[in-house]
């Protein structure tokens, strides 16, 4: 509960989006970059709020998203 759960479509969408369009291409790197970092966080038993910094490249990238397709 550290985002508000209506955002949840918002960043989850992201996360399709980089992977799946072609115009998103040169940004995919944010998509790996947040799996990468909410794995290890996730794997080492880190506090939930320590991926909260990674969470606006990903609300950008859903309303970017969201405006083009």
């Amino acid at each position: 509960m550290v985002h508000n759960p209506v955002l949840f479509p918002l960043w989850a969408g992201s996360l399709l989006w980089l992977v799946v369009a072609q115009r998103a291409r040169p940004y995919r790197f944010l998509d790996i970059a947040f799996i990468v970092i909410f794995t290890a966080f996730v794997v080492l038993k880190g506090k939930n709020y320590y991926v909260s910094p990674a969470y606006p490249m990903l609300f950008a990238a859903g309303a970017v998203a969201f405006e083009f397709d």
